[in-house]
């Protein structure tokens, strides 16, 4: 309950602020969630503003960790790496960690039903926004739960690290 009340106050006071936000208060609710699943809907937004993609899915988030399940992707991240694994095409990319790079030039919002929106914003004038449609606490996963393994893989799959 407690976690609700935190969340709700994050998103009262985002609400409220300018939409250029500082980071901190989205780092801070992106904390608030603890450990948590998230069904998401994202959309991403074009040069011209239109939806060019639109896709529903599954966050497991303790931040700065997070392990992503939609359009056929599973992407995993330990706050210090980050693993893009294509399930159709077999491969594996690696990076740094992507989520503070991100954070700079985020939002939160609540949309019109009262959910929250976090919405990333590209240099380039691209976006992706992410609906919240339903967040469920859970018990803390292991550290090795936002690791991909993989060796674990099959050697079909390419992995290319770019770290």
């Amino acid at each position: 309950m407690k976690r609700i009340v935190l969340a709700l106050s994050l998103l009262a006071t985002v609400f409220c602020s300018a939409a250029a936000q500082d980071p901190e208060v989205i780092k801070a609710y992106l904390k608030s969630l603890g450990s948590s699943t998230v069904s998401f809907t994202m959309s991403g937004t074009g040069l011209d503003g239109s939806t060019i993609s639109s896709q529903k899915g599954v966050v497991q988030v303790q931040y700065p960790c997070f392990k992503i399940e939609s359009g056929g992707q599973e992407i995993f991240s330990d706050g210090s790496a980050t693993w893009i694994h294509n399930l159709a095409t077999q491969e594996v990319v690696i990076t740094g960690p992507m989520l503070e790079s991100m954070i700079p030039d985020a939002s939160l919002n609540l949309n019109n039903s009262g959910k929250p929106i976090l919405k990333f914003s590209n240099k380039n004038g691209t976006s992706m926004t992410f609906t919240l449609d339903k967040v469920a606490p859970c018990e803390p996963w292991p550290a090795d739960h936002f690791v991909l393994d993989t060796k674990a893989l099959c050697d079909e799959v390419v992995v290319t690290d770019m770290r």
